[in-house]
């Protein structure tokens, strides 16, 4: 009697690793500096898009509050356009220095990762409103390639720093 379990029918299939892949980092084992220097920008790029999104999140739920502020005759406390005013002002500001930070963290990510014509052309492209999530996004894949490689678990927020110790 053999020690097999029998075979499910309903189990799904299994995949199997294909190692004739060929990636653009396939031969390419990076210095700890340059895998400490990636991880770190990948999460500067991280910060920068997401105060890229509240931002615009604000500005377009905020009007919709003001009106509702502005109608509400029992509130507790006077609304102050004033304040919504410096707020969007800093919402702005936050939003186009967010641009020119995840830019910058484009172009140190690429200049390790792929080269500097394609950096360039990324962060020519992450300023422009339409192609800009599009390059970024292709900047943030090419730095989790990059770790995974080199053996960086990259997760939501980017890369474990346990392993880059």
């Amino acid at each position: 009697m053999s020690a097999e379990l029998p075979q499910n029918p309903y189990e799904s299939p299994v995949a199997v690793a294909d190692d004739r892949r060929v990636t653009k980092f396939a031969n390419l084992v990076a210095p700890p500096a340059d895998l400490r220097q990636v991880a770190r920008w990948q999460r500067v790029w991280i910060v920068a898009a997401c105060v890229q999104f509240f931002g615009l999140l604000w500005l377009e739920c905020e009007a919709p509050l003001r009106g509702v502020l502005q109608s509400a005759r029992s509130f507790p406390f006077q609304y102050q356009s004033e304040v919504h005013d410096v707020i969007d002002i800093a919402a702005v500001l936050s939003i186009y220095l967010a641009i020119l930070v995840g830019a910058f963290a484009a172009l140190k990510i690429t200049a390790k990762t792929c080269g500097l014509i394609v950096g360039t052309v990324a962060v020519v492209l992450s300023l422009i409103p339409c192609f800009g999530i599009l390059s970024l996004l292709y900047v943030s894949v090419l730095a989790t390639n990059f770790l995974h490689v080199n053996g960086i678990s990259v997760g939501l927020l980017g890369a474990d720093w346990k392993k880059l110790q």
